[in-house]
């Protein structure tokens, strides 16, 4: 458990620092905004839960305000908690792990691994799951349509929609945009109204009766029809 306690920590001693160094909360909200948007795995539980000491709803870890340390939990919960942990050292003596396994067994994969010792970490994991989907719905806080796709240790991609189409967006490790691509709506689906113009019900060319190159035009249609009949 030596690893999963020292990432605990950390999260903690970095929120911490950058209150005291700025004197204020939100670097820490904007810090862990950050850290979740590169899929640090350490901030993947961060929590916005309400501290009765901060009188705010405030990040927490573990049930513990990062912003100013104190218990998140109420009292009720925390006695629920020392309950589970007592009846579970009960099984243990009589070697009764039934109840541990089905709780180990809600934790995520790569939550569950961190708790070995780190050169075992290689041995149970099965791939850094990319394309597996973050988010996908309405963002109200920028007024658009979004999909948030993983995209394995390096970073993200996100899609969103706009009025003339998609945009697709890649970003890297430090959470800055590597690239970015639009997708037009017209490009998807082209209007043929003008190419139809001077073609019959089957597709003919008016003027040749047989089917002309897309976007060129055949000797009678240059010629304005003189060859042949003019169409009505």
């Amino acid at each position: 458990m030596g690893k999963v306690k020292e990432s605990i920590q950390k999260v903690f001693d970095d929120c911490y620092a950058l209150y005291e160094s700025t004197g204020g909360y939100t670097a820490v909200f904007d810090h862990v905004a950050f850290q979740q948007a590169k899929d640090n795995p350490a901030y993947k539980d961060v929590m916005y839960e309400r501290c009765e000491a901060c009188d705010n709803e405030m990040p927490s870890l573990n049930g513990i305000c990062l912003i100013c340390g104190s218990s998140i939990h109420t009292d009720a919960k925390q006695k629920l908690i020392d309950a589970v942990i007592e009846d579970l050292k009960r099984g243990f003596e009589f070697g009764d792990y039934t109840v541990l396994e089905e709780l180990l067994g809600f934790i995520e994969r790569d939550k569950l691994v961190q708790s070995l010792p780190e050169d075992q970490w290689s041995n149970h994991r099965t791939s850094v799951d990319y394309f597996n989907i973050q988010a996908t719905g309405y963002n109200p806080d920028i007024d658009r349509e979004e999909i948030e796709i993983n995209a394995g240790e390096n970073g993200k991609i996100m899609i969103y929609k706009t009025d003339e189409g998609f945009v697709v967006d890649v970003y890297g490790q430090e959470g800055d945009c590597i690239d970015t691509m639009p997708i037009w709506e017209d490009d998807i689906n082209p209007n043929d109204e003008d190419d139809n113009i001077d073609k019959d019900d089957n597709g003919n060319c008016f003027y040749c009766g047989q089917k002309c190159w897309e976007g060129q035009m055949c000797d009678e249609q240059q010629a304005g029809g003189f060859n042949n009949a003019t169409p009505e």
